[in-house]
């Protein structure tokens, strides 16, 4: 399947004729380049451009921490530190970790430099550095607490790649998108959403040089009904599939105690209504088998 059989040749027509080329929907992908918007920034570039900013996924503190942690672990590859977080313990007050700090010779081996304890308390959110063995300061300990206490502030307070990414993401499920291919990242979206579509590729915009969206229109043709007929089928088989699993550990449970929780009953009800809907929209786009799909679920909630 390729994008360019669905090419339009904008050289020979205006925007406005681009516009107009009769559609069934968009291929859409995108790039986040490095971006530093405050999370209060980022959700009023979305608000600004039209979109939901509700889904936008704000890191916990407890993440923000949990990030710092790993950013120097990484940070230090390339350097002559080798830098080995160790989780000690985990409680509903705190996190402790142990940050071991190995220095690289010349001849590649290993010797031990010092240890550094980490304590987060997840109720006041703060950070505590105490010494562990030798129990002295180095410059190596003062410099790796610095960063982890830059990173943590900064993951509090800003937007980074991966959190513009996730809410694309959340956001295109509620358009009923689809998985153009099994290693995701360019997705198929109902014409019914083109405003949607339009919004992102106007806030990727806002947001910055190297954070570009783009959209493809998919031509109405026989071919691409039947190539995007074909991506909807693998999305719901995958949907059923996981339906069915969650049904499974729903009778194991009630087996086991006697009962199931309400909690996880709505949830299944909210991914039984969530499938059905997507179902309801490829019927009507491509006169998809939405009623095989509600067979199914009425077999499963049996």
């Amino acid at each position: 399947m390729l994008l360019q059989d669905a090419t339009f040749n904008k050289a020979k027509s205006t925007p406005e004729d681009y516009e107009q080329v009769p559609r069934i929907g968009w291929i859409v992908w995108h790039e986040v380049g490095p971006i530093s918007q405050t999370w209060t920034e980022a959700e009023a570039i979305l608000a600004k451009n039209g979109l939901d900013p509700a889904p936008f996924p704000r890191t916990t503190n407890k993440g923000a921490y949990l990030m710092a942690i790993d950013e120097v672990r990484e940070g230090s590859r390339s350097t002559d530190l080798r830098i080995l977080p160790r989780p000690i313990r985990e409680t509903s007050e705190a996190i402790r970790h142990s940050i071991i700090i190995e220095r690289v010779t010349a001849d590649d081996a290993l010797s031990h430099a010092s240890e550094l304890l980490i304590s987060f308390n997840k109720l006041a959110s703060e950070i505590e550095f105490t010494n562990g063995k030798p129990d002295s300061v180095d410059v190596n300990k003062i410099a790796i607490e610095e960063k982890i206490k830059t990173g943590y502030t900064r993951y509090c307070e800003r937007v980074y790649k991966w959190t513009l990414g996730k809410y694309v993401t959340l956001l295109l499920d509620r358009c009923h998108a689809v998985s153009v291919r099994s290693t995701g990242g360019v997705w198929f979206v109902p014409d019914a959403y083109t405003p949607t579509v339009k919004a992102l590729e106007a806030a990727f915009t806002d947001f910055g040089a190297g954070c570009i969206f783009y959209r493809h229109p998919v031509i109405d043709t026989v071919e691409w009904r039947r190539n995007v007929a074909t991506m909807a089928d693998r999305e719901m088989a995958v949907e059923l599939r996981s339906m069915k699993d969650a049904l499974e550990g729903i009778k194991a449970e009630a087996k086991q105690d006697g009962k199931v929780r309400s909690k996880t009953l709505d949830t299944q009800l909210s991914h039984y209504k969530r499938v059905i809907a997507k179902a309801e929209a490829y019927e009507s786009l491509l006169s998809y088998r939405a009623g095989d799909v509600r067979q199914v679920i009425s077999d499963l909630e049996k």
